[in-house]
């Protein structure tokens, strides 16, 4: 039993579900191995498809470090209409030893780079990017991350003005 990135669960997935439901959880469903082991695109194209395939589903909730969702939905809208242009610039950051989020962001027009090294935007974006492909009637809906960052180790509390610890701080 795993959970999301890969890290081992600390109990069964039935007895996580069983304890979503317990706690107010309508519904429960598990992402086919082979989207959830996939990156971001491949992950929220599984997620999308499952959800809008159901046909009770209205909004998609996600939590981004952003609470823009026009900016997120125009890099989305884009990143779907990819331009020659854009496929040469991409083509010639990778060339030049960057990582795919790296050169996507530079290869980029005008937009905010911030978004492309923060984790749950990229998630974002590539819901929304799979809601679009899909024509799906689900609307995106962001809940902005507070406190801590994705990435931060150092525990939060009162004290620092952050309330909210990271899970990478916690595992840590």
């Amino acid at each position: 039993s795993f959970v999301q990135r890969g890290t081992p669960a600390i109990c069964d997935k039935h007895l996580r579900a069983k304890a979503a439901l317990e706690n107010g959880a309508d519904l429960v469903l598990e992402l086919p191995l082979s989207y959830a082991v996939g990156n971001a695109e491949v992950f929220a194209s599984g997620a999308v498809e499952i959800l809008d395939r159901l046909g009770i589903v209205d909004i998609l909730s996600f939590g981004a470090e952003t609470d823009n969702l026009q900016e997120l939905i125009d890099i989305s809208t884009f990143l779907n209409n990819e331009t020659d242009e854009f496929k040469a610039s991409l083509k010639q950051e990778m060339a030049s030893g960057k990582n795919y989020a790296q050169a996507r962001a530079n290869a980029m027009p005008k937009i905010n780079v911030a978004l492309f090294s923060s984790p749950n935007a990229i998630l974002g974006i590539e819901y929304i990017r799979a809601l679009q492909k899909r024509n799906s009637s689900i609307q995106p809906f962001i809940v902005c991350r507070q406190g801590a960052g994705y990435n931060d180790t150092a525990l939060q509390s009162r004290r620092t003005g952050k309330n909210f610890t990271s899970a990478t701080a916690i595992r840590k």
